[in-house]
């Protein structure tokens, strides 16, 4: 796991340094040795991008090409010859037969949709530049930033890998418990004893980095060319970062022997009769998730009541209780179980009854710290959760669509024209400078366009419009006559001033200045923008009713699902390594607990892992729930995360059943075996 979020965060930044790579360079006129025009058509989620250039002087190579592009060549990524074998109608977008194709070195990513063409002369709108290299990445590629990546890899899947480290390392000391209690009686200091544990776990720690090297590189290979970690990216020689790789190794191989050593440690201290058993519950520990709860709610609350979570302190608030009710639930984990076990336990046939002889067999404080890994990891993928409701709130969709707007900054009155006469829902011509526009569409296109945006309004203007008439929009309460008319809608002042023409858009014949298409494309998005760079091939197309955070959406969520999958990965793997660990102790008692008669022992204890499992999900559910729940009521988007909450929930708890079914294996199979280790009573 650790190898894998190394990989992925070292593939994030490799993929924003290509990006920016392979930026044209502007430089005025007197440095310009060519001039450039890109423009980014959506294509299958992603940006297929085009690069025009024409050479004015000696210029730079771009990356990824062993020359610069002459006039008439053509050079295609490998997604792109991809995507011509399987989608015909992509053809269109290469203006002219493939020259070669571009290297990895020229590329942001394997998926990457790039095409290089050379003119023989640059035209009027486009600018000089000097070289390759810039400190935007203009593209707009579906990406994440690579803040949010590290934050995603810390929080969902390495928060629980480190408590799943510690785990382990506790258990390699419990299952020499036999061998040092022995070497102890026979005189070895408590100091070897630790450095002998230290030593045996980072050499254990070491033989599971090695297994774990073509696991994890084999894992990268088939995962990253097609995103299913969220990106993709292209690896290094090695598969793996060496350096990044061997630092986490070395962290967390540290951290398996100061954990081991410490195991040893009080393991000698309980042989030695001076361990002072597990440590009391203390008030303290319930104020940090008392704290944090009371922060949430007071986000939640007053969000509920009022609609909106814009309240000064809220966002503070959401920062400073997130993590208070996170670790404050770890905190008090073993005092819920605990206390919960014991008022069950006080009834007849209570939990406790079960396990007999006041939880014989029941560790409070090793289920607590094994339910930490699942609380952590339940609780990150329920943000998560509320971060995918609030992205996916902030850039929906009208009932026509999404509105593209396509702007010809080189175009022909012809090539408008043709753009035009593509079929889509709605197709409105804009023509003209701001103050005097004209807008040309059918009476039904342009009243289901401003519709959209307007209902009011669009039926408004519906009833007043007459097919092939020209009319201007005047302000409400202005005269009206024949060509002057006055629409009502809170979203008609745009109109006001602009001339109306209710035709075909395709059919405008007087010449047309800055033009722009207004348009819903139909549901062949791709298949549309293909006839339109067809017509247009510079044509520049936008998404004018989506946010900035559009394309954040799709790699975040898989990014979010991949790295919650890792995290509850280790919280489950911690969990059944409690319940299976459980074995070798519950040995111990299976003789006990058939001399008072229980005979289902593996079963009895199977039922009472599962108590204390269920009391961790739905704690973890509700510090979960409360955590995303105020996060998208600050978004204010109206939302709530509880119908992925639920799925995330309902995951973990199928993942738990089966965890749990393990133990129960484990401990069948080892109830029939003697007691590995000699008992004091």
């Amino acid at each position: 796991m650790a190898l894998l979020a190394v990989a992925m965060w070292v593939g994030s930044r490799d993929r924003d340094d290509r990006g920016l790579a392979q930026e044209p360079h502007p430089a005025g006129a007197a440095r310009a040795t060519f001039h450039v025009a890109q423009t980014d058509v959506p294509y299958g989620g992603d940006v297929w991008t085009t690069i025009y250039v024409a050479a004015s002087g000696d210029p730079t190579a771009p990356p990824g090409l062993d020359h610069f592009p002459q006039p008439g060549e053509v050079w295609v990524s490998p997604a792109v010859r991809d995507a011509l074998d399987t989608d015909t109608s992509s053809a269109s977008r290469v203006p002219g037969s493939i020259t070669g194709t571009i290297s990895a070195a020229g590329l942001q990513s394997p998926d990457q949709l790039l095409v290089y063409v050379a003119r023989t002369s640059a035209g009027r709108t486009w600018y000089g530049a000097d070289g390759w290299g810039e400190n935007a990445d203009v593209a707009g590629r579906p990406t994440v930033p690579s803040f949010v990546v590290l934050a995603l890899i810390l929080g969902l899947a390495g928060m629980p890998a480190l408590l799943l480290q510690r785990a382990v390392a506790r258990g390699a000391v419990l299952a020499r418990g036999l061998s040092i209690r022995r070497l102890f009686r026979l005189g070895v200091s408590r100091r070897t004893l630790s450095w002998a544990a230290a030593t045996d776990a980072v050499w254990c720690g070491l033989t599971g980095f090695v297994v774990a090297l073509p696991v994890a590189a084999a894992a990268v290979l088939l995962s990253q060319p097609d995103a299913v970690l969220g990106l993709s990216w292209f690896p290094p020689p090695t598969v793996l970062p060496l350096i990044p790789s061997a630092v986490v190794a070395a962290c967390l191989l540290g951290g398996v022997a100061m954990v081991a050593a410490r195991g040893s440690a009080e393991r000698v201290a309980a042989i030695a009769g001076d361990d002072s058993g597990p440590l009391p519950l203390r008030a303290w520990r319930r104020v940090p998730f008392v704290a944090g709860t009371a922060l949430l709610l007071g986000i939640v609350v007053p969000g509920a009541l009022t609609g909106h979570g814009h309240a000064s302190g809220a966002v503070w608030a959401l920062y400073l209780g997130a993590p208070l009710a996170l670790v404050g639930g770890v905190l008090i984990l073993p005092e819920v179980i605990g206390r919960l076990g014991d008022t069950l336990g006080s009834r007849a046939r209570g939990v406790g009854a079960h396990l007999a002889l006041k939880r014989v067999g029941w560790d409070r404080d090793a289920l607590a710290a094994a339910g930490a890994g699942l609380l952590v990891a339940v609780t990150c993928a329920w943000l998560a959760a509320g971060v995918v409701t609030d992205l996916g709130a902030t850039s929906t969709a009208g009932p026509l669509g999404y509105q593209y707007s396509v702007t010809f900054p080189v175009a022909e009155d012809d090539s408008v024209r043709a753009v035009a006469s593509i079929p889509a829902v709605t197709r409105v011509l804009l023509n003209g400078p701001p103050r005097h526009r004209t807008a040309t569409g059918t009476c039904e296109d342009l009243s289901r366009s401003l519709g959209a945006v307007d209902a009011g309004a669009g039926d408004a203007l519906a009833a007043v419009c007459v097919p092939n008439s020209v009319f201007k929009v005047v302000p409400l309460g202005r005269p009206e006559t024949a060509d002057r008319i006055a629409i009502g809608g809170s979203d008609t002042w745009r109109l006001v001033g602009t001339r109306i023409v209710a035709a075909d858009p395709s059919t405008v014949q007087e010449p047309l200045r800055d033009p722009e298409l207004l348009v819903h494309p139909a549901d062949d998005l791709d298949g549309y923008f293909s006839a339109v760079m067809g017509q247009a091939p510079l044509a520049t197309v936008a998404n004018i009713e989506a946010s900035t955070y559009l394309p954040m959406i799709a790699p975040t969520q898989r990014l979010l699902v991949a790295t919650s999958a890792m995290g509850a990965a280790a919280g489950l793997v911690l969990w059944w390594l409690s319940t299976a660990g459980e074995g070798d102790r519950f040995s111990r008692y299976h003789m006990r607990l058939s001399a008072v008669g229980h005979t289902r022992a593996p079963a009895l204890h199977f039922w009472g892992q599962a108590f204390a499992g269920a009391v961790t999900l739905v704690f973890a559910t509700w510090v979960g729930w409360l955590v995303a729940e105020a996060y998208t009521v600050i978004g204010g988007l109206g939302r709530s995360p509880w119908h992925l909450g639920l799925v995330v929930t309902a995951t973990a708890a199928s993942a738990l059943m089966m965890a749990l079914a393990g133990g129960l294996v484990a401990a069948r199979r080892r109830s029939h075996e003697p007691p590995r280790y000699p008992t004091a009573d």
